[in-house]
Parts: structure tokens; C-alpha cells; sequence
């Protein structure tokens, strides 16, 4: 090998843990965003009245919120201007998305 050349060499990719598919976390939709009083969840149908617990997280991953969702809004007049991570289980699934809230 020169200096300044690349060799490049083929592999062969193995995997080793027996996942064939490793599936991302639902996202859930949420308006507007940004907010400023009360965000609106977009819920998959099904899952209408139905209690389903929530978290608000900062950006640091300081839980602000551990509640129960009744209805398809949530108030965040008192949480202050910044970027916030939501989730929502829903049927047994966690749903996330991030609101940015803006006075």
C-alpha cells in the first residue's frame, strides 16, 4: 500500500443476535407545534376515551408530567418556553414526539 491510497476490502455481514428487524418507537402526532397553551394529540382510531398515561420531558430527561390522558389535549401554559419530549402509551405502545413550546 502507497501512502494516500485507500484498499478497500469486501465483508460479509453476519448477524449475530438472531433480530431480523429492529422496529422504531411509533410516533405520535401532536399540534400545533410550536404551542403555547394546550397541544392536541392525534390519536389512532380505537383509542378514543380511553385512559392512557403520559409523560412531559425536558431536554435535560427530567420528568415534568406522569399522568393520564382522558382526552385528546393536554395544558402546557405552565411549562416555559423550550423543547419537550411527549409519550403517550396507547393499547400497549409507546408512542413519542417532541412539542416546542413558545411564549
Amino acid at each position: 500500500e502507497a501512502p494516500g491510497m485507500v484498499l478497500f476490502r469486501p465483508y460479509l455481514y453476519v448477524p449475530s443476535t438472531g433480530i431480523d428487524h429492529i422496529s422504531a418507537p411509533e410516533l405520535l402526532n401532536i399540534y400545533p407545534n410550536p404551542a403555547s397553551e394546550r397541544i392536541w394529540f392525534e390519536l389512532p382510531s380505537g383509542s378514543e376515551g380511553k385512559d392512557m398515561p403520559v409523560n412531559v420531558y425536558d431536554t435535560s430527561g427530567r420528568q415534568l408530567y406522569n399522568g393520564v390522558l382522558r382526552t385528546n389535549s393536554l395544558d402546557v401554559s405552565e411549562y416555559p418556553s423550550g423543547l419537550y419530549y411527549i409519550r403517550v402509551l396507547i393499547q400497549g405502545d409507546a408512542h413519542y414526539s417532541k412539542v416546542l413550546i413558545n411564549r
